[in-house]
């Protein structure tokens, strides 16, 4: 009989329909994520211009050109309020006759669609980070920002991430954006140098602008424990002499471990000691003592600022 299958088939349709059924529900379970990461501004509803922006990079990642008059009907089709937003219930059936309209698995659409959007919110929150980092950099609050410590900023990116360091690449791109050609940054120049750059070298602008956030950081903790240095050595000085022993450096120190229960390393003290010994004479001078603290701060990987300001406050005054 032409309409009778075997079993064997029979048992190999099942299976294959089983498994369609459970690829769509693994995508209706994804809904929920999917709508979250779409609010791009956390409204609880997908707003038109949103779903537009999804869509556009969507298509751009798929390589496809998408009908919008067939995007627009079936919009509002589910947009049952005529809110021009889509709820969780509206937006689940818009996805669902997306992925049909473009003859798609609703699965793998969904897989891609939360990759676009994951990126799309990266770029978005990158933008968030811009006034903070020129905020950071902006020292004298004189709303401008000289280049040269950008670039720093960008190169320590470079080398701690593994990207190649092009001073050329990024100098052409500084010039570009700086409009008014005063050799300093406002705000949007800043912004769009950073963009630029980030797109130069393929990396996200929120990940380039949280390293130049704690970048920034480290460098005001590093000068502002310099800063305090020279009253710190005068506080050790307790005999007056212009210079420091051993002995005068190790009594702070060893409070300052025992008060961060950091474990005290003898050898190494002594040696960072003699590294900055520059004339063997057994004492450290202000600069010498400068570069001993700084070198006992990384080999502690704990901030010089932060050293400084505990030792200052808990070394006996004469």
């Amino acid at each position: 009989d032409a309409h009778k299958v075997s079993l064997e088939e029979f048992a190999k349709f099942m299976i294959e329909d089983l498994k369609e059924e459970f690829r769509l529900e693994a995508a209706w379970k994804s809904m929920p994520k999917l709508f979250d990461v779409w609010d791009l501004n956390k409204s609880g509803k997908i707003e038109r211009k949103e779903l537009k922006m999804g869509l556009d990079a969507f298509a751009r990642h798929r390589g496809i050109e998408l009908d919008k008059k067939r995007i627009s009907d079936i919009y509002f089709e589910v947009d049952e309020d005529q809110d021009e937003c889509l709820d969780h219930r509206e937006f689940g059936a818009f996805f669902a006759r997306f992925s049909d309209a473009i003859e798609a698995d609703m699965s793998d659409s969904t897989e891609l669609m939360l990759n676009v959007l994951e990126e799309i919110n990266k770029e978005q929150r990158g933008w968030e980070i811009c006034p903070k980092i020129f905020i950071m950099l902006d020292d004298d609050n004189a709303g401008v920002i000289d280049g040269k410590e950008v670039l720093s900023s960008l190169q320590r990116f470079c080398r701690a991430k593994g990207y190649e360091w092009n001073e050329k690449e990024a100098m052409q791109i500084y010039h570009e954006a700086d409009d008014n050609h005063d050799h300093r940054l406002d705000r949007r120049e800043f912004a769009v140098f950073i963009f630029r750059y980030a797109s130069s070298i393929d990396v996200y602008l929120e990940d380039l602008g949280l390293y130049m956030i704690d970048d920034a950081m480290e460098t005001k903790s590093k000068i502002n424990g310099w800063t305090l240095l020279p009253r710190l050595f005068d506080v050790m000085d307790f005999d007056r002499s212009g210079s420091l022993d051993r002995s005068e450096i190790e009594q702070g120190l060893k409070r300052y471990c025992r008060d961060k229960e950091i474990s005290f390393n003898q050898p190494e003290v002594e040696r960072l000691f003699e590294e900055a010994d520059d004339n063997d004479d057994m004492t450290l001078d202000l600069r010498e003592f400068s570069v001993f603290m700084n070198s006992f701060a990384e080999s502690t990987d704990m901030p010089i600022e932060g050293i400084a300001a505990h030792m200052l406050s808990h070394l006996p005054r004469s």
